[in-house]
C-alpha cells in the first residue's frame, strides 16, 4: 500500500498561517469559509489523497472550484479574469480540474498539451514577452501538460528543470540555482520531479517525500525562522 508523503516549499515571510492536508470537500468548504471569513486566503492547493490547502492573510477577492471539466474551467476563467483575478493555483488528474483565483493585474495565459516539449516552446515565447510561470502541471490518466504564465510575477530569471532523478539530485539543483540568485517556487511533477526557480534573494527552504509528522515538524520549524510554505503537494510512495 502506497503511504502519502508532503513536499513543500517555504519562503521569508511573516504573519499567521494555517494548512490542512488530506481533508474532504465538505470540512475543506467548512474550513475554507471560516479562513476567508477571518481574512486568510490561498496561496497552494493540492487535491491528490483530499484536499491540501496553504492559507496567508490576506482580504483581497478569491473564488475556488473543486472538479472542473475543462469547459467549466475555461469558462471560469474567463470569468475570473474579467472581474479582476488571476490563477494562484492549479491541479488537474483525470480531467478534472481544481484551480484558486485570488485578485490580480496584467496578462495571464493558459495552455495544455500533449506534447511537453511544445509547453517549453510556449514557455520561452512568453518569458520573452515578459510573462513568468505560475505553475506547470501533468495530467497523467490524460496525457496532457499545462502551463500557467502571468506577468505581474516580475521579470528576472527563470529557471525549470524536469525529471530530476532523485532527491539528491534536487538538493544540488537547488543549490546551483540559489548560488545563482535564483529560489525555488514550486515542487511539482512533469514527467519527473520537477522544479520552478525564479529570481530572488530572500531566505527559502523546502521538503521532498516527508511523512507527515516530519513535516510538520518542518514546517514549525521554519515559521520560527521566519518562513511561510507558498507551495504544498502530496505524493505516495
Amino acid at each position: 500500500m502506497a503511504n502519502k508523503r508532503l513536499n513543500g516549499v517555504w519562503r521569508s515571510g511573516s504573519g499567521e498561517e494555517t494548512w490542512y492536508t488530506g481533508l474532504s470537500l465538505a470540512d475543506f468548504e467548512v474550513k475554507g469559509k471560516d479562513l476567508f471569513e477571518r481574512d486568510m486566503r490561498m496561496v497552494s492547493l493540492d487535491t491528490n489523497g483530499g484536499i491540501s490547502a496553504v492559507w496567508h492573510p490576506g482580504n483581497d477577492g478569491q473564488v475556488c472550484y473543486i472538479g472542473l471539466s475543462r469547459d467549466d474551467f475555461v469558462r471560469h476563467d474567463t470569468e475570473c479574469l474579467n472581474e479582476g483575478m488571476r490563477l494562484v493555483s492549479l491541479r488537474v488528474a483525470g480531467g478534472r480540474h481544481d484551480a484558486v483565483w485570488r485578485t490580480g493585474t496584467g496578462r495571464q495565459e493558459i495552455r495544455w498539451t500533449p506534447s511537453i516539449d511544445d509547453l517549453f516552446v510556449t514557455d520561452k515565447q512568453h518569458f520573452n514577452e515578459g510573462m513568468r510561470l505560475q505553475t506547470l502541471q501533468q495530467d497523467f490518466d490524460k496525457g496532457l501538460y499545462y502551463g500557467v504564465w502571468r506577468s505581474d510575477l516580475g521579470t528576472g530569471a527563470q529557471w525549470v528543470r524536469r525529471g530530476i532523478p532523485s532527491n539528491a539530485e534536487f538538493k544540488n539543483e537547488d543549490s546551483r540555482q540559489s548560488a545563482a540568485g535564483l529560489r525555488l517556487c514550486e515542487i511539482t511533477s512533469l514527467k519527473g520531479l520537477t522544479g520552478i526557480w525564479r529570481s530572488g534573494t530572500d531566505a527559502a527552504a523546502w521538503a521532498l517525500e516527508e511523512t507527515f509528522a516530519d513535516f510538520s515538524t518542518l514546517e514549525g520549524q521554519h515559521v520560527d525562522a521566519g518562513l511561510r510554505m507558498v507551495n504544498l503537494s502530496v505524493g505516495f510512495v
